[in-house]
C-alpha cells in the first residue's frame, strides 16, 4: 500500500500539531498518492475533515501556515464545498480540500449534489491521520459510500458483463469524461492501471456488496451485469447530473481563485506539468485573468484536443 513518504510523514506530524484539537482527519490523495505523473514540485493533496472548519482556519494562521483571512474562508466554507487553502512551511506544501464531516459524508451518498467529491474518493485514497477511532471509522464509511455509489453514474457505460477491473477501468473514464482537464488522453487508464493491485480487491468486495442488494447480478466466477433493463429516461437523467456535476466544478474556480493563494502560479505549474507546454502570463493577465485568459484557456484546450488529450 502507498502512503506518504518520509516528507510527507513530517508535514503531516507538523500539520497534525499545529491543528490541535480542531482537525478531525487526513486523507492522502490526488497524484503523489496514486504515483502518477508527479515531480518534486507537486504538492501534496489532503483532504481535511473538521468538525468546525473556522476554527482550524484560525488555528492555520495563527500557526503561520496560511495566509488567507479565517474569516474570509469561514463566509465562503458552506459554499460548493470543498474549501481549497494553501498550507505552505519550508520545505513542504500542502494543496489541502478543507470540510466538515457533515458536509463529506453528505457528497458521498445518494444526497451528494454533485459528483466532485465522490469522483475523488472513490480513488485509492488513505486516512493517514486521525483524532480518534471514531472519527477515523466515520471517514472510512464515508470513502465506502463512494465506492458504492459509482454504479449511480458509471452505469450507462457499463458493457453486458464486467470484472471488477473493467469496472473500475470505466470508472477513471467515465470521472474524467465528465471534468475539464488537460491531462493526456491516457491519464484515465494510468491512474486505473496504477491503482488497481490496491482497488480491485476493494471492488471485487463493492460489487458482491451491489449484487446483493439486487443492483447487480454475478454472471461468473467473478463476472457481472446489470440487473433489470436500463431505461433511456434513467440513462438521461445520469447524464444530465454529470453534466451538472461538470458546471458545478467548473463554478468552484472563482471560489479556488479566493480561498488559495498563488492559486494562479499553481495552475500554470500544474498545467505545464501534464501538458508539456511552457505557459508564460503577461502581467495585465495576471492583473485580470478571469477577464483576460479565457481566450488563451480556451486555445490551451483546443490544443490538447488536437494533441488526441482529453479536457
Amino acid at each position: 500500500m502507498r502512503v506518504l513518504d518520509e516528507a510527507g510523514l513530517a508535514l503531516l506530524n507538523d500539520l497534525s500539531a499545529a491543528a490541535g484539537d480542531t482537525l478531525g482527519a487526513a486523507v492522502f490523495f490526488g497524484s503523489r498518492s496514486s504515483g502518477v505523473a508527479t515531480t518534486s514540485a507537486s504538492a501534496y493533496d489532503l483532504m481535511l475533515v473538521c468538525d468546525e472548519p473556522g476554527r482550524f482556519y484560525e488555528t492555520m494562521r495563527y500557526a503561520g501556515l496560511l495566509r488567507r483571512s479565517p474569516m474570509l474562508l469561514s463566509l465562503l466554507d458552506p459554499l460548493l464545498p470543498p474549501t481549497q487553502i494553501r498550507l505552505a512551511r519550508d520545505p513542504w506544501l500542502v494543496k489541502a480540500s478543507v470540510l466538515s464531516l457533515k458536509a463529506l459524508r453528505r457528497a458521498t451518498s445518494n444526497q451528494r449534489k454533485d459528483q466532485f467529491l465522490a469522483g475523488r474518493m472513490f480513488q485509492d485514497v488513505h486516512v493517514v491521520w486521525a483524532r480518534d477511532e471514531d472519527f477515523e471509522k466515520q471517514i472510512e464509511e464515508a470513502i465506502e459510500s463512494a465506492r458504492l455509489v459509482t454504479l449511480d453514474w458509471v452505469r450507462p457505460d457499463l458493457p453486458d458483463t464486467f470484472t471488477a477491473g473493467e469496472y473500475l477501468r470505466q470508472l477513471f473514464r467515465t470521472s474524467f469524461r465528465f471534468e475539464v482537464r488537460p491531462e493526456t488522453g491516457g491519464r484515465a487508464d494510468a491512474l486505473s492501471t496504477a491503482q488497481a493491485p490496491r482497488l480491485i480487491p476493494v471492488f471485487e468486495g463493492v460489487l458482491r456488496r451491489l449484487a446483493a442488494q439486487g443492483q447487480l447480478k454475478e454472471v461468473g466466477q467473478g463476472s457481472y451485469s446489470l440487473s433489470g433493463m436500463a431505461t433511456g429516461r434513467g440513462n438521461f437523467a445520469r447524464r444530465v447530473f454529470m453534466e451538472w456535476s461538470r458546471v458545478r466544478a467548473t463554478a468552484r474556480w472563482p471560489k479556488h481563485a479566493i480561498t488559495f493563494d498563488g492559486w494562479l502560479d499553481y495552475i500554470v505549474k500544474k498545467a505545464e506539468r501534464h501538458s508539456g507546454e511552457t505557459i508564460v502570463l503577461g502581467p495585465w493577465e495576471r492583473r485580470l485573468p478571469f477577464v483576460l485568459l479565457w481566450p488563451r484557456v480556451f486555445r490551451f484546450l483546443a490544443r490538447q484536443r488536437g494533441k488526441g488529450r482529453s479536457v
